[in-house]
């Protein structure tokens, strides 16, 4: 087959717009029907005479060159580009098997582009962003003809692929490779099966992992500073001190050790209150500074493990990245009280589409320790410009734009984020495969039986539909309240609650509610909670049920 036929046969209306835009496509192909062209093959090009024009084409097809003013790809190439296919089309040539390897060889250069290069591109942050909305099944959307067009639903942003990659045009009307076509290479070689959303886990697992060495060496470094200045005396040190612990909680924040970064920060605070004469100022306080933090300095320097140094390291602030829109609904709240003084509320969504769980917390600081515990008020708000109180907000369908999410699916207050009430939540069997249980031995073999060999496992949210409850008490002695479940084949899940402050009137909901079950005055619900193991048996901690499951 002619190697010009070979090249022209994936030049398409489509491609072409690609390369130019629909409306100069559209008069190229009006003007077509009516032109006269000549074409004349070269060694390394085509030279077509397209009216006035004299159009020189090669390959990669925006290397292609016009003699009339235009710098850009004119519509006298685009004219030149369909004549010179139309023309190499009338010709014989071999074939279907011709035809089948330049289908294979399809996007090459998309397909080639080095990882390393586009995770250069797109930076760690968005690498992260796309690594989330991957791994939750949100990843752009992806349409295959003659080109490849990615959409971003949450930056709004298309990437037309081209061949070769460097031809391809974006939405930012950037010419170079942007971060956007970095973002859509890297999408499309997931799609293909070029790579996988795990390929992308490496780079970032390495870039949060503390280098041993060197982190036992900034714990040395670290502690003979502060040794100095415990040596040297308040009086005889200068202003100076305040640039090197600025520089020291630099250093700590690149090597990832946050609370060592908060600790130097604040003791440079310390200093600046005595170099100000500042009254509030006490010097006992600026010595427990220095002493607590050369001791755990000490305590880097002689880490044996990274374990050990990511105790002492500590973590930064929760990262919200941006995560595409979501239809959410609304499966119920539970109270809680921190031991750092905050109590609020947890609200629990099921993303309608991907069954992934998602949590909204509501906190706020305990300010008096007698202080009665404060519930939301009828006049409470819902976040995300919601018309709504935060009661109908626990059993709502909404549709979220402009969200952002945790690592661990938690969803952020941000003002940016707008969502949409669709109404109250329906929930249906058939939609919650994989999340709705009603044989409990399945539950265990899918949620529990490799548990043990998970480290940091995230809550195990799940829905449980008992054929009967039996054996409801409450254990006076351990301050417990249980409530036996079990399925069709008498498997047991224990429901369990530990009685506090929080938990008192959860408690008496439950007993009224068992009571309920055992006059026949309602069916066994359909519960929502967290599943756990204790003393070799599952049980379960409530967080809602359901008489409405359809």
């Amino acid at each position: 087959m002619s190697e010009w036929k070979k090249l022209l046969q994936g030049v398409s209306e489509e491609y072409l717009t690609g390369l130019t835009n629909k409306g100069i496509v559209k008069r190229a192909l009006k003007d077509l029907e009516q032109a006269k062209l000549s074409l004349k093959e070269e060694e390394n090009c085509l030279t077509v005479q397209v009216e006035d024009a004299v159009c020189t084409l090669v390959f990669p097809l925006g290397e292609s060159k016009c003699s009339c003013p235009s710098r850009s790809i004119c519509k006298h190439i685009i004219m030149a580009a369909l004549f010179a296919k139309n023309q190499y089309a009338k010709k014989q040539y071999s074939g279907e098997e011709d035809e089948k390897e330049e289908a294979e060889e399809g996007l090459a250069s998309v397909l080639e582009y080095p990882l390393a290069k586009l995770k250069r591109t797109i930076g760690d942050k968005r690498l992260q962003s796309l690594y989330h909305a991957f791994s939750q099944g949100t990843g752009p959307e992806i349409a295959e003809g003659d080109i490849v067009t990615v959409s971003f639903a949450d930056t709004g942003i298309t990437v037309r692929l081209l061949e070769p990659v460097e031809y391809s045009s974006c939405s930012c009307h950037k010419k170079d490779f942007c971060q956007h076509k970095a973002e859509a290479v890297l999408s499309y070689q997931i799609h293909a099966g070029k790579l996988t959303v795990e390929d992308l886990l490496p780079e970032l697992e390495e870039n949060n992992t503390l280098c041993g060495d060197e982190i036992k060496e900034f714990g040395k470094d670290l502690k003979n500073f502060l040794g100095e200045q415990l040596s040297a005396g308040l009086a005889r040190s200068s202003a100076a001190v305040m640039d090197s612990l600025e520089r020291l909680a630099i250093i700590s924040h690149n090597y990832k050790l946050p609370d060592f970064e908060r600790d130097l920060r604040a003791l440079g605070g310390e200093y600046q209150l005595y170099f100000k004469r500042t009254a509030s100022f006490q010097i006992s306080w600026l010595l427990h500074k220095l002493c607590s933090l050369y001791r755990k300095a000490e305590a880097l320097e002689m880490a044996r493990t990274k374990e050990e140094m990511a105790g002492l390291a500590g973590e930064f602030r929760t990262e919200y990245l941006p995560c595409p829109p979501m239809k959410l609904s609304g499966m119920g709240q539970r109270e809680f009280v921190s031991k750092a003084g905050y109590e609020g509320e947890i609200y629990y969504f099921l993303n309608e589409d991907t069954l992934v769980w998602y949590t909204y917390t509501n906190a706020r600081p305990v300010f008096y320790e007698n202080e009665k515990r404060r519930v939301p008020t009828e006049s409470s708000k819902a976040p995300w410009g919601l018309f709504c109180k935060l009661e109908e907000f626990a059993e709502a369908r909404l549709l979220l734009y402009d969200g952002k999410t945790s690592k661990d699916h938690r969803l952020s207050a941000t003002a940016q984020a707008k969502a949409e009430y669709l109404g109250k939540r329906r929930l249906i069997k058939e939609n919650l495969k994989g999340q709705y249980f009603e044989d409990f031995k399945q539950l265990f073999e899918e949620r529990l039986a490799d548990s043990w060999q998970q480290e940091n496992e995230e809550e195990k949210l799940v829905l449980i539909k008992p054929a009967y409850i039996k054996n409801t008490s409450f254990d006076s002695i351990n301050q417990q309240y249980s409530m036996e479940l079990y399925d069709r084949e008498n498997q047991r899940i224990i429901l369990e609650v530990s009685y506090s402050k929080t938990e008192h009137y959860t408690i008496r909901f439950l007993e009224r509610l068992a009571k309920r079950i055992g006059q026949g005055d309602m069916a066994v619900p359909c519960f929502f909670g967290s599943l756990y193991v204790k003393d070799a048996a599952m049980r379960l901690y409530p967080i809602n049920y359901y008489e409405d499951m359809e």
